[in-house]
């Protein structure tokens, strides 16, 4: 490459920087994490798929991979290890926005190595992660910590029917196997405590890990399992009237302890339990769908601005009270999934909002790409005053144009499913159709700019 061509490719990559960073602004502050926004959503998008590996039913441990598809058409993903003779789901980790064949080719296959998974319903695949999970409570055992937030690929607790088909514990007993990482001391001990001596089978040591669970994919070496309360947060526990599922109401006068609004009587179901540092009980509450569409706007802005989630809230269990249900879990669903689309580009802030308004009568779970293009086409038409002059800002790494240069945009030509809207442009040496993201009007104060940037932002965070 040539000095001159090196130097003017640092500039065009530095004012993408700088242009990114308008655009993704809650990414730069470091507000956001894309991965996690996708996953509290994931409730909200189809199931792309379940699997196992072959034999999951013949040695007590299951490994379930649950994945669901992204209105971009990526996928989001939940891996659960769950021990459903005895401890319950020992560890999870989760995914998203992995392109559908990548996850497909290379993603999938690498978590069952032993061989080729088999597919399983989404009622079998939650029965298998929920019903261990509930198995292994009765005796203390709770879900790895990372199943407070994997937990939102699953659909709610109640949402699937149970066949009862899935045997969990041995023989009508908690059976434990001895993993490579679990505290073979600190179980017997709560068994002998939750089960009493004699009612519960075991087999320790292990020379390794299930194949099912390759040692590679686990990396978790700590000497407990973070799934057990504390003797104090246990006698708590027992004394709680409430459960997984249960649905709760907020008490008068406790307040929302991110955003600070008054939450009392509002009501959900609770989807986790866990201890708090000072041995206290955390509840994780789901709003069941007529507190959802009371959600103050402002609120669930804030919410979106700042990465946190507005369907689900963690309270001390002395802060809620039980009450009867009031809705069904796929009411819950629905309502997530119109207030997830109502406000999915509020975490971009000003433009954000702009942009909400240019997609506000499109359905991202209904409508494809091409509907979402259509929005922009129609919008485009009606508020961009054509023809106007603009410069290309992003790096090109082909054509005959490259950013720096000076072109006039005469009308929009085609919508492209990949570069999205394209705009029929004369340059200097001839015409050509560009994509209009790649392209910034270069009268600052037009409302052209303003239209055009919007439309960049969009782009650039679909």
């Amino acid at each position: 490459m040539k000095k001159g061509e090196k130097k003017k490719q640092q500039k065009a990559l530095k004012r993408r920087v700088e242009r990114k960073r308008s655009r993704k602004q809650a990414q730069a502050l470091g507000l956001l994490n894309p991965v996690l926004r996708y996953v509290r959503q994931a409730r909200d998008y189809p199931i792309e798929g379940c699997w196992a590996q072959q034999g999951w039913d013949a040695d007590g441990l299951a490994v379930v991979v649950i994945a669901r598809r992204q209105p971009n058409g990526n996928i989001v993903f939940g891996n659960y290890l769950v021990d459903y003779y005895c401890l319950g789901l020992k560890d999870t980790y989760f995914n998203a926005d992995i392109p559908r064949g990548e996850f497909q080719g290379e993603t999938l296959p690498t978590m069952f190595r032993a061989g080729e998974p088999v597919s399983l319903s989404p009622d079998l695949a939650h029965e298998i992660i929920y019903g261990g999970i509930e198995y292994a409570k009765q005796f203390g055992f709770y879900p790895h910590d990372d199943y407070k937030l994997s937990q939102y690929v699953l659909d709610p607790p109640d949402a699937h029917p149970r066949s009862g088909k899935v045997e969990f514990g041995k023989d009508g007993q908690p059976f434990f196997v001895a993993g490579p990482h679990d505290d073979v001391d600190a179980i017997m001990r709560q068994l002998a405590r939750t089960a009493g001596e004699g009612n519960y089978h075991f087999m320790t040591p292990i020379d390794g890990p299930p194949d099912a669970w390759d040692e590679e994919e686990d990396e978790d070496t700590s000497d407990s399992p973070r799934e057990t309360f504390s003797a104090q947060a246990q006698d708590r526990l027992d004394e709680l009237d409430l459960d997984v599922g249960d649905s709760v109401r907020v008490k008068p006068g406790v307040p929302d302890p991110d955003t600070g609004h008054d939450i009392g009587g509002w009501q959900g179901r609770i989807t986790g339990m866990s201890e708090g540092d000072d041995e206290s009980i955390l509840v994780t509450i789901e709003w069941d769908s007529l507190t959802l569409n009371k959600l103050p706007a402002s609120m669930i802005e804030q919410c979106e601005e700042n990465g946190t989630n507005w369907a689900a809230l963690n309270l001390e269990s002395g802060d809620v009270e039980r009450a009867t249900s009031r809705d069904k879990p796929e009411d819950v669903i629905n309502v997530r999934k119109q207030l997830a689309s109502q406000y999915a580009w509020i975490h971009l802030g000003e433009p954000g909002k702009r942009i909400q308004q240019v997609l506000a009568g499109v359905d991202a779970e209904r409508d494809d790409e091409r509907a979402v293009l259509d929005a922009w086409d129609e919008y485009l038409s009606q508020h961009v005053t054509f023809p106007f002059d603009a410069q290309v800002t992003e790096f090109q790494d082909r054509g005959p144009l490259q950013s720096g240069d000076r072109v006039q945009v005469i009308h929009i030509s085609a919508l492209d499913d990949s570069r999205g809207v394209m705009v029929h442009v004369q340059a200097r040496g001839g015409e050509y159709n560009f994509p209009l993201c790649d392209l910034e009007s270069r009268d600052t104060r037009s409302p052209n700019y303003q239209v055009v940037d919007d439309y960049a932002v969009w782009f650039a965070n679909r």
